[in-house]
């Protein structure tokens, strides 16, 4: 008999783990950086089916297509929690039930609580261990108020669902910045880029890759590393290696459908990255003034916050005053003061 422990209780007996190949593969990420469509290409690359889903109680069909106009891959529906004591349930009942396959299950951190254990846990009692995360540049990654996901919980109320940006934008400054926004006109676009310039500070986000919480386990290399970069760019290359780790046969004939669900699911991270690779360079060419178009980037207004945030360290801001959109790089050049903000 086996049983799976934590630090402060016994959560479940899965005394019949061994049984036929009830073994369980954990995709660990930081959140919303495509667990989801990660969790299904090991399924549809490995010639699954149909998989065991907890939440419904039911064997569910695998779909061949998991992307939604919602830019992800949510039309697949995985075995997915966010709480160590709700993981412990999902891995008790995985082991629990017969399958060909390995089963997937799928992790990132929510609040209120802290991912550490968690991770810990899921490192300790699954067979293999797939650690997803954009590492460094995770904050970055995520200044974008684009919604991915359909409806994100309210920063002040939980309880209730945003979709539209904007709302989403407002009620991030409300959150977060609720005291100081007193002291600034929010009503235009250019005044509340100025002010998350100025307040937002990403180095003190809470924002931490799943990566920051490894220490404790980095003598167990029972997982595999993936950067988000690798993920989004050349998986079609690395999900050799992937699979090779998890000791699976990928499906030759699979693997030319699947190359075509990959293609569409990379392009809705494709813009975030392209911030992220090029804002250093848009920085240098304002200061330069060398020509550069901002309008390919589809900036939002977080992102425009954070390039009037990097010419804050020259000591250097905008005249703002109706500066409604972030056109070129040499639109902005002819707008910089010095700056006055402390």
């Amino acid at each position: 008999m086996e049983t799976i422990f934590t630090r402060h209780a016994i959560i479940v007996d899965v005394k019949n783990a061994q049984m036929t190949n009830n073994k369980t593969i954990s995709v660990i990420t930081d959140a919303g950086v495509g667990g989801t469509f990660l969790s299904w290409s090991i399924m549809y690359l490995s010639g699954q089916n149909n998989y065991f889903h907890k939440k419904t109680n039911k064997w569910l069909q695998l779909t061949e297509n998991p992307i939604t106009k919602d830019r992800n891959a949510h039309n697949f529906l995985p075995n997915f929690e966010t709480q160590l004591d709700d993981l412990c349930q999902l891995i008790g009942t995985l082991k629990n039930t017969n399958s060909k396959y390995p089963h997937v299950l799928y992790y990132h951190e929510s609040h209120p609580q802290t991912p550490a254990e968690a991770i810990e846990f899921l490192i300790q009692n699954n067979n293999k261990n797939i650690i997803v995360s954009m590492d460094k540049h995770y904050g970055l990654y995520m200044c974008n108020m684009s919604n991915r996901a359909g409806a994100i919980p309210s920063f002040t109320e939980p309880k209730y669902f945003l979709t539209d940006d904007n709302e989403i934008l407002n009620n991030f400054i409300e959150c977060y910045f609720s005291d100081s926004k007193e002291f600034f006109d929010l009503n235009n676009i250019w005044d509340k880029r100025e002010f998350i310039a100025l307040n937002y500070d990403l180095v003190k986000c809470t924002l931490q890759p799943v990566t920051a919480f490894l220490n404790d386990v980095e003598k167990n290399q029972n997982y595999f590393r993936l950067n988000c970069f690798d993920l989004y760019c050349a998986f079609e290359t690395t999900v050799y290696t992937l699979f090779k780790y998890l000791d699976l046969e990928l499906d030759a004939n699979r693997y030319t459908l699947w190359l075509n669900t990959y293609q569409k699911w990379k392009k809705f991270h494709y813009n975030r990255l392209r911030f992220i690779w090029y804002l250093d360079e848009i920085v240098e060419d304002i200061l330069y003034n060398r020509p550069r178009n901002l309008i390919d980037f589809e900036l939002d207004l977080l992102q425009e916050a954070m390039i009037q945030q990097k010419l804050l360290t020259y000591n250097l801001n905008l005249q703002n005053w109706q500066l409604d959109k972030f056109r070129n790089t040499q639109q902005l050049h002819k707008l910089l003061e010095p700056n006055i903000h402390d």
